[in-house]
């Protein structure tokens, strides 16, 4: 649970969220690429869905590797902080791998 009693809001709905496609020399490889910028005032409550992709973002704690996941997450971006992200995916598992889990 994200420790709260006020209610979650997505994370595309708090801020700024933009996102944009990938270069064409990159398109082959990246999903993406995104930015969010959290407004003054105190943090809001916020939800990040699975998307299936992995993104490597750059904040103000430096750099880090998110995904993919298979829950929510709740990340707390301070006021006026900006993180800008490059998505891969969605990500699939090697062919055959299903199998090799099941058994």
């Amino acid at each position: 649970m994200h420790g709260t009693l006020r209610p979650l809001t997505l994370a595309k709905r708090c801020g700024i969220y933009r996102e944009r496609s990938a270069p064409a020399s990159l398109a082959g490889h990246v999903e993406c690429l995104w930015s969010h910028t959290m407004p003054e005032g105190p943090p809001s409550p916020m939800a990040v869905v699975p998307d299936g992709c992995v993104d490597i973002i750059w904040s103000s704690r430096g750099l880090a590797v998110a995904g993919p996941d298979r829950v929510a997450a709740f990340p707390v971006i301070g006021p006026r902080e900006t993180w800008s992200a490059c998505a891969f995916g969605p990500v699939l598992p090697p062919p055959g791998c299903a199998r090799r889990f099941a058994s």
